[in-house]
Formats: C-alpha cells, sequence, structure tokens
C-alpha cells in the first residue's frame, strides 16, 4: 500500500493578466505578468486502491465514483481526473484511488482548476514511481506546466495562460516576462512578500465564472483586430511591466498605484469583468477606508481583492462581516508545490 499527498496554493492576480496566452503576449511591445500565491490551497491524495476498482473523491464538491479504469476514464462528472487518469495510468496498472479538496471555491478566479491539475499530476507521477510502473526521475517545472496546460486545454476547448501554473509550482511572487523563444519566472519569497498580507482582504462574490472562457473571448478579439482590445492589452501590458519593476525595487506604495491603474484600464476594455455584487463590495469596501478593489482572474463574479491601509484593515474586516460579506481567511505562501509519500 502506499498513499502519495500533493498540495499547491493559488493565487490573486495584480497586474498582466490574459497577456500570458500564447502567442497573444508576442503581439505586445511591452509585456509582463505579476500574481501573488495565497494559502488557499488545493490537495490531492492518490492512494493504492483497497478494492480491484478504481475511484475518485472530490470533498469540496462532494461527488464520489467507482468503477473500472475504463469507466472512470470516461466520465464527465470530474472531467480533470478522468483525462490525467487516462493520460498517465493504465488498465494494467495496480487500481487507485484519488480524492481532492479545494479550499478556494469552484469558480472563484484564483487559478484553481490549474493549481489542482498541477498537484494531480504530481501526485499521479509519484504514484507511479511507487508502483514501479516509471523509472524515478525528476521532471522539470516546465515539463509538469507544459503537461498541465495541455489536459486543461483540452478539457475547455480554449488556450491556458502559464500564470495559475507557476504560482501553484512555486508559492510567492512571480515576476514573468515573454522573451522570444522561452518564457521567464522570477519567483520573490522574501520578507517583503509577506508584507502585502497586512493590506489584503479576499471577499468571495459566492458567483462562479469561466475564467479561461472569459480570456478566450478577450484573445479572439485581439486576434480579429478589434482596435479597442488591442490599445487596452498594450496599455496593461506597459503597466504591468511597471509594476513588475516596483516589485524589483521593493516599493509597496507603487506596486498598490499600478495594480489599481491595471484594473483601471481592465475595467474599461471589458466592462462585463464586473458584476452588480462586485461593484457592491468596491463601493463598501472604499467606503469604509480601502486603497481600491480588483476582481481577480477574468472576473464575471469570482473572488474580489480589497487592498486597504494596514491601520484601517481590521476595521473594515469587521464591517464587512457585519454586512454579511464572505470574506476567504487567506494570507501570501512562498511555499509551492509539496509532495509528500508514505
Amino acid at each position: 500500500m502506499f498513499k502519495v499527498q500533493a498540495t499547491c496554493p493559488t493565487r490573486i492576480d495584480l497586474a498582466g493578466g490574459t497577456l500570458d496566452l500564447w502567442p497573444l503576449y508576442h503581439q505586445l511591445s511591452r509585456k509582463a505578468t505579476v500574481n501573488l500565491a495565497i494559502d488557499l490551497c488545493v490537495s490531492v491524495e492518490v492512494s493504492r486502491s483497497s478494492s480491484p476498482k478504481f475511484s475518485f473523491e472530490s470533498l469540496d464538491q462532494n461527488i464520489s465514483l467507482e468503477g473500472s479504469f475504463s469507466t472512470l476514464c470516461e466520465d464527465k462528472s470530474l472531467p480533470l481526473l478522468s483525462l490525467f487518469l487516462k493520460t498517465l495510468w493504465k488498465d494494467s496498472f495496480p487500481p487507485i484511488s484519488i480524492q481532492t479538496r479545494a479550499r478556494s471555491p469552484k469558480g472563484a478566479g484564483l487559478g484553481g482548476s490549474s493549481s489542482l491539475a498541477i498537484a494531480l499530476c504530481s501526485a499521479i507521477l509519484k504514484a507511479k514511481e511507487i508502483c514501479g510502473e516509471q523509472p524515478k526521475k525528476q521532471y522539470s517545472e516546465e515539463s509538469l506546466v507544459s503537461l498541465c496546460q495541455d489536459v486543461e486545454s483540452a478539457i475547455i476547448k480554449a488556450p491556458t495562460g502559464y500564470q495559475d501554473y507557476w504560482a501553484a509550482v512555486r508559492g510567492g511572487v512571480n515576476l514573468i516576462t515573454y522573451p522570444f523563444g522561452s518564457l521567464h519566472v522570477e519567483t520573490l519569497a522574501s520578507q517583503f512578500t509577506q508584507s502585502f498580507n497586512d493590506y489584503l482582504l479576499v471577499v468571495y462574490s459566492g458567483q462562479s465564472r469561466a475564467s479561461a472562457l472569459n480570456n478566450w473571448s478577450v484573445y479572439q478579439s485581439f486576434f480579429s483586430g478589434d482596435s479597442n482590445t488591442v490599445r487596452f492589452l498594450e496599455k496593461i501590458g506597459a503597466v504591468a511591466e511597471s509594476c513588475l519593476e516596483a516589485f524589483k525595487e521593493n516599493n509597496l506604495e507603487k506596486i498598490l498605484e499600478l495594480s489599481k491603474e491595471e484594473w483601471g484600464f481592465r475595467r474599461e476594455m471589458w466592462p462585463d469583468i464586473v458584476t452588480e455584487y462586485t461593484e457592491k463590495v468596491d463601493r463598501f469596501a472604499c467606503a469604509h477606508g480601502a486603497l481600491f478593489t480588483r476582481v481577480c482572474g477574468a472576473g464575471g463574479g469570482g473572488v474580489v481583492s480589497i487592498f486597504v491601509e494596514p491601520q484601517k484593515r481590521e476595521k473594515l474586516r469587521d464591517e464587512l462581516k457585519k454586512s454579511h460579506f464572505e470574506i476567504l481567511d487567506t494570507k501570501i505562501t512562498t511555499e509551492g508545490l509539496r509532495v509528500v509519500t508514505s
């Protein structure tokens, strides 16, 4: 018997989301993506099945499945689990049980599905190694991200961006740039990174959204030559690049100013990124001292990040709770993918 447990963080984005779609970033004169990993983690457990059957269990979605290898490979209830099983395992291998849990709400805009993909892929690969079904080898971060992107894009039938996977793999602050021929990710895990905890509150709107599909509509508009989309993505790219440089200078005030500016361009480009509820969160938070708010991911619901001066944070938190906004207890984490075997 064996058990493999893999855990990954999710993320909030500060600037340059959507620009991480290939080859969109190569069309822009300036571009970068900046995000912060948070400890609303995704966890996966892969173990040798105690019966001849394979099984799936999603604890957060309250879905349990059991059956033959071929049955679960074709099941549509938990498509990510099914496709990874089909891609990485074989009917001739020992039967396994896969259990998943996500602290991030479904459709929150925190990159939860990409974090699940990284954790799931890592756990299954380690299980194969333990079972002697593949030689012991070290998968590079790049090959792990590439494999997970391929699987996720096959499910959603649209391209997936890079940023969510790198936050899941590394944690910390991820500064992503896009030179020709490669992708460069610099990850910061300093005390300065942790200082964002004093400024951050996270509220869930209760509305699930499909971030990848929302990004796909922007992608299509860009490549169809829509002048408004092109103009705003150029502006977003320039501000995101400046935000990245501000991180290298440890200039928190400038980082927040630039993230707010980038969000303004994003809203103007794409009015549907906000909803009546996320606007309600924004109005309430700003009326009670917040510097600004921004919707995570591609919007249309999901999570709202609230940035507030440290001396006003607890009072704002109390006011949000009194008014029955759903606060997600989380903090910035510098720990990325973790795989433990027993």
